[in-house]
């Protein structure tokens, strides 16, 4: 996160998916099946207002955290799968993933400054 000074996921998921999105335009990254944000209403809709800025035609939903809800667009209400289903074990699986991926990131740039 380049812009974002404070701890505000909703500005910094703007920001990361603009950026993203402005390569899959740029065409040096291919353009996902579908765009999955850890967080709920707002982190969605922050992704979403990204999305639609760059004229990408990208689906998009967002699992919370909490109650692990998938939020979907336009829809009221978030759909709350089964803790034993393999859909739900499948973005969990993604999310821990990410975070990994970015907690390993942080780490690693720590240690050379």
């Amino acid at each position: 996160i380049k812009t974002v000074k404070s701890n505000n996921d909703v500005a910094s998921i703007y920001e990361l998916i603009t950026r993203f999105g402005k390569r899959v335009c740029d065409e040096r990254e291919k353009k996902p099946d579908l765009l999955v944000i850890d967080g709920g209403k707002g982190q969605l809709n922050s992704a979403l207002r990204a999305v639609r800025i760059l004229n990408l035609a990208i689906p998009t939903i967002g699992l919370a955290k909490r109650l692990e809800e998938i939020y979907i667009p336009n829809m009221k209400m978030p759909i709350a799968l089964s803790p034993r289903s393999t859909a739900l074990q499948l973005l969990r699986a993604i999310r821990d993933e990410a975070h990994r991926f970015a907690i390993t990131f942080q780490k690693k740039r720590r240690k050379l400054t």
